[in-house]
């Protein structure tokens, strides 16, 4: 059964995506997010490279949450697989969705 993702989750989700990214990079770079169900989806986003082209902006997924066990409110990791649009486990687990962004993405570094 699909829950609705929780405000809190998302209001701290975004905030941590805009901390990312400082102010005077913005024009050019966004982390952002998405939510489908029970999983929220990080993505770095640039903008096009030749504007004038009228391109849109690229996105390459970077980290992948989900809630694999809403009761106890226990998040699972997932990171880009080789093949693209898939996920392979990031051997990360936590009960705060924003601790484990910070520490997925810390070991990617």
């Amino acid at each position: 059964m699909s829950m609705v993702l929780a405000e809190e989750v998302r209001r701290r989700v975004a905030q941590w995506c805009a901390a990312q990214v400082s102010g005077v990079e913005r024009r050019h770079r966004q982390v952002g997010y998405t939510v489908r169900g029970e999983v929220v989806t990080i993505a770095d986003r640039r903008a096009p490279r030749y504007p004038e082209l009228s391109t849109s902006w690229t996105s390459e997924p970077l980290v992948q949450l989900r809630l694999e066990d809403p009761a106890a409110g226990r998040w699972v990791a997932y990171r880009p697989g080789a093949e693209e649009g898939t996920w392979e486990p990031a051997g990360r687990s936590g009960e705060d969705p924003v601790a484990l962004l910070d520490d997925v993405l810390a070991a990617t570094r």
